[in-house]
């Protein structure tokens, strides 16, 4: 049985990770031992690293398995000091090994249907609540990823919202930091069988809510060219004001025009340069 995707070993190998890939097999059999686990089957779709639906006794438990040189590892801590507010429960973890066995969320939610944001505002605020005694990254290492560019025939117009994007990071206020989920929309979006959504995959890092928001406002389900009225709304729910929220809605619009163009989705990334366009005029009024 193949424990890991052909996609996410080629990926993992690609980038000098092919040690890990080669020892899966033994990694898996390890957490299993120690969980008292056996597999049910792979669960494929990820690129950075090996999931897996296992069945733990009487339940069924998913076990996540990331390589030491990934800073995905750091979801473990994220995910301990979260204790399955507004994200999966951790039953066992092996930080130095690096494996994590959850509960199993079963239920995702639609990527193309408008998620309600005030659940999804009561799940990410509790992941602003959790401790994070050790984070593993910044918010500007991901955007630093998020907006790199790749290969010297990117469209002009990429080039551009990728400056834009830069520049409207440099401009943003410090404001308070504390443990975000950083990656955060429909994408990464679970439904427990009680309806309460959760989050899966936390990066681990240090940031201002105001990302969160953000991002939940342009990966929310909607239409690209909403994101700064979602921004605006999360904004009323969570009291604040909206320039910060609409400013990094704006900023995660570009980062997915290039990350789909990076992916060979041009069509798709040159659609969403043009609501990114949109945006960033009503950003400029609501600036004023």
């Amino acid at each position: 049985m193949k424990l890991i995707s052909d996609e996410a070993s080629n990926h993992l190998s690609s980038n000098g990770m092919s040690a890990w890939v080669e020892s899966l097999d033994d990694l898996v059999q390890e957490a299993l031992t120690a969980t008292s686990s056996t597999v049910i089957r792979p669960i494929y779709g990820g690129l950075f690293g090996s999931v897996i639906l296992v069945q733990t006794g009487e339940m069924r438990r998913v076990l996540k398995l990331f390589p030491k040189e990934k800073a995905t590892r750091g979801q473990i801590d994220a995910l301990l000091g979260m204790r399955g507010n507004g994200c999966p429960k951790v039953y066992a973890a092996d930080k130095d090994r690096g494996w994590v066995l959850l509960e199993e969320i079963a239920n995702k939610v639609p990527l193309n249907q408008p998620v309600d944001l005030g659940q999804a505002y009561r799940a990410v605020s509790q992941i602003w609540s959790s401790p994070l005694e050790n984070y593993h990254l910044s918010y500007l290492d991901l955007f630093d990823f998020w907006l790199e560019i790749h290969g010297q025939d990117s469209p002009a117009d990429l080039l551009t919202g990728i400056s834009k994007a830069r520049h409207l990071i440099e401009q943003a206020p410090a404001g308070e930091l504390t443990h975000i989920h950083a990656d955060i929309g429909v994408h990464n979006l679970m439904r427990r069988d009680s309806g309460e959504l959760v989050f899966v995959d936390p990066s681990g890092a240090l940031g201002p809510a105001t990302v969160d928001l953000g991002a939940l406002a342009a990966w929310s389900g909607a239409p690209r060219s909403k994101s700064i009225s979602r921004a605006i709304d999360l904004a009323g729910i969570a009291g604040i004001g909206p320039v910060e929220p609409c400013r990094w809605a704006l900023v995660c619009t570009i980062a997915d025009a290039n990350m789909l163009y990076s992916g060979g989705n041009t069509e798709q990334s040159r659609e969403c340069m043009i609501a990114a366009e949109i945006l960033l005029q009503q950003f400029k009024e609501i600036q004023r």
